[in-house]
């Protein structure tokens, strides 16, 4: 049966046959993950995009309590981006022998996912999850539910 279900998730994700160009399989950039869909990503000769989400804060605060949330800051937002694509670089270069396209978007996680997913059309999405319960879950929401909810692709969760 095991060997049945990979199988049957290899052709899902992969196609037929297995060295078919397929569009990206992008993954949230989480170590475990990030190896996880490269593993899969090269036995199906797809390309890998690691995707990193940078939340912004302050576009979920009203100073105001009018509904106004504060401005955008591209400076700080910029600065952000720079960075984390650097540290991404690097662990791609790394790990991944550079074999890897890096992203990098602000905005909410889940929502961002889902709009380079459409874009890159993904055959798979692949995203950590903290595999959080009761209050902290309640508090802090689950990124990787609220898109295995919304995904028009399959998502792989890895409890990281």
């Amino acid at each position: 049966a095991y060997g049945e279900v990979c199988d049957r998730l290899f052709r899902l994700i992969c196609g037929s046959p297995r060295n078919a160009a397929l569009p990206p399989v992008p993954a949230d950039g989480q170590r475990e993950t990030v190896e996880l869909a490269y593993e899969l990503a090269t036995a199906c000769a797809a390309k890998l995009v690691v995707l990193h989400v940078i939340t912004d804060p302050l576009a979920q605060l009203d100073p105001t309590g009018a509904g106004e949330p504060f401005p955008p800051m591209p400076g700080l937002h910029a600065t952000a981006r720079k960075q984390r694509s650097a540290e991404l670089a690097a662990f791609v270069e790394r790990e991944l022998a550079g074999a890897a396209e890096i992203r990098v978007e602000i905005g909410e996680p889940c929502y961002e996912i889902m709009a380079v997913a459409v874009e890159l059309n993904a055959r798979v999405v692949a995203m950590g999850t903290h595999g959080r319960k009761g209050l902290a879950r309640l508090l802090l929401g689950s990124t990787a539910e609220r898109t295995l909810r919304r995904s028009t692709a399959p998502v792989l969760c890895v409890r990281t």
